[in-house]
């Protein structure tokens, strides 16, 4: 048995405590993921959604960490991995008729985005 060790490039952003619900945000992530970058931000251009723009903004801070730090080209990567998971919840006050009040809970999201080198 030999010790090979295979090297998988990838890439991370995490945004974290975005002001959007997961659910709505995981919508906009299954679309970009697998894609090409270049494509991916251009879709994310067009989407008429809240969470296109925070996405767009974790994806644009993973292809920086990218070229900057890794010298890749734009051009080679593409979105390995999108995950939406559940970030704080701040209680809230919602209030209601006859002077009566309940509560609602106001989610956020933390967004992790991973780039992989496509194989040429």
């Amino acid at each position: 048995m030999s010790n090979i060790c295979y090297y998988y490039f990838t890439v991370k952003a995490l945004g974290k405590n975005l002001d959007i619900s997961p659910k709505k945000a995981r919508i906009v992530s299954k679309i970009i993921k697998g894609m090409d970058v270049e494509k991916a931000l251009l879709y994310l251009a067009y989407i008429p959604k809240k969470a296109s723009v925070l996405i767009k903004k974790v994806l644009q801070s993973a292809v920086s960490n990218a070229v900057n730090n890794n010298s890749e080209d734009l051009k080679n990567l593409y979105v390995k991995n999108v995950t939406v998971d559940k970030g704080i919840s701040l209680k809230r006050i919602m209030y209601k008729g006859r002077g009566r009040f309940s509560f609602f809970s106001r989610t956020y999201s933390n967004i992790k985005i991973e780039l992989g080198k496509k194989n040429t």
